[in-house]
């Protein structure tokens, strides 16, 4: 792929955006026991036990490996051997839903404010993330395994967080769709937890270009956060890649590096939400 100027791209059809609505919970679910790459996690659950939203369903001791929860309440019906996006085979626990979508004890943790945040060392929010089983965008690594201290030099120290609002095809805008409406406290602390874990680095805020986003806008520079907006409406402008090119003049090695090899970390803004 060439860095440099992408040209003109695919224009693709704008998406048709609404905000963010709640779903009819399904009657049943499959949790795949595999949502990362690295290890498939082994189910700590049996047919017929009762499960709560929130609890862990699946574990594994790899660093690269995220935790797997319940995503409702209800009854364990067993487990089953499904296959994940790309065809490959995986175990996965069967969840009957008791539609009372019951929280386990403590996996709906209270929002810190900015106090708290800015008070919390960063290794200790590291160390939080992991059980909650967040997965990045990036390479399908959990975020703890993302956002950890560089082991090799690979990888350097990270001074450059981009939080992208733009999706990369177009057509399918689950980011975007965010900005229809006020940014809330969530939204707030999770991308300042971000920075706080990278050690407060370079935040760069990336949105549509004449396009929603004026609550995100303003919050952002609030923070100081910088604010950069592009075309969302072509094919491949908002790729990691070209965007960490764009932004900061770093080639991340092709084909399999990583935006932290050039010292940056780039995260959806789905991902600041979780």
């Amino acid at each position: 792929m060439l860095f440099g100027k992408v040209g003109r791209g695919i224009r693709s059809c704008p998406p048709a955006m609404s905000p963010p609505t709640a779903l009819k919970p399904p009657q049943k679910v499959l949790i795949p026991l595999r949502q990362h790459r690295g290890e498939d996690c082994q189910a700590v659950v049996e047919a017929g036990q009762t499960v709560l939203m929130g609890q862990v369903v699946g574990t594994c001791a790899g660093n690269e490996a995220a935790l797997v929860h319940a995503s409702v309440s209800g009854k364990v019906a067993g487990l089953v051997e499904t296959h994940d996006p790309a065809g490959n085979k995986v175990q996965a626990v069967v969840i009957e839903n008791d539609g009372r979508d019951a929280w386990a004890e403590g996996a709906l943790a209270p929002v810190p404010d900015a106090a708290q945040l800015a008070q919390t060392p960063p290794e200790e929010l590291l160390a939080a993330l992991r059980p909650l089983g967040v997965r990045a965008a990036q390479a399908a690594l959990p975020l703890h395994s993302e956002l950890a201290p560089p082991e090799s030099a690979a990888k350097l120290p990270v001074d450059t967080l981009i939080i992208n609002a733009v999706d990369a095809d177009p057509p399918v805008a689950p980011n975007q769709s965010l900005l229809l409406k006020d940014p809330d406290p969530e939204m707030e602390m999770g991308i300042a937890a971000l920075a706080r874990i990278l050690g407060d680095p370079r935040v760069i805020v990336v949105l549509p270009e004449g396009q929603a986003g004026a609550g995100l806008e303003g919050l952002a520079r609030s923070r100081q956060w910088e604010v950069r907006r592009i075309k969302a409406d072509r094919y491949p402008y908002a790729m990691d890649n070209l965007l960490i090119h764009s932004l900061t003049g770093r080639v991340v090695p092709t084909p399999n590096g990583l935006p932290q090899e050039v010292g940056v970390v780039i995260q959806p803004l789905l991902t600041a939400l979780e």
